[in-house]
């Protein structure tokens, strides 16, 4: 027989589940952003190079 914990445990996760999927469905595709901005927009203004980096602290 199945613990009455472990129904609940199910229920809570699919629950988390089905409201992210909510979520999901109903969001509106926001379409491509630029990553970089510059207020106000200046025409003459480029950027010659960009870079990113990521570190895991363990």
């Amino acid at each position: 027989m199945i613990k009455k914990k472990t129904v609940r445990m199910v229920l809570a996760i699919a629950g988390v589940h089905l409201v992210f999927l909510l979520i999901w469905l109903n969001a509106e595709p926001s379409g491509l952003r630029e990553t970089f901005s510059i207020y106000p927009p200046d025409p003459k203004a480029s950027y010659e190079a960009a870079e990113t980096s990521l570190i895991f602290c363990t």
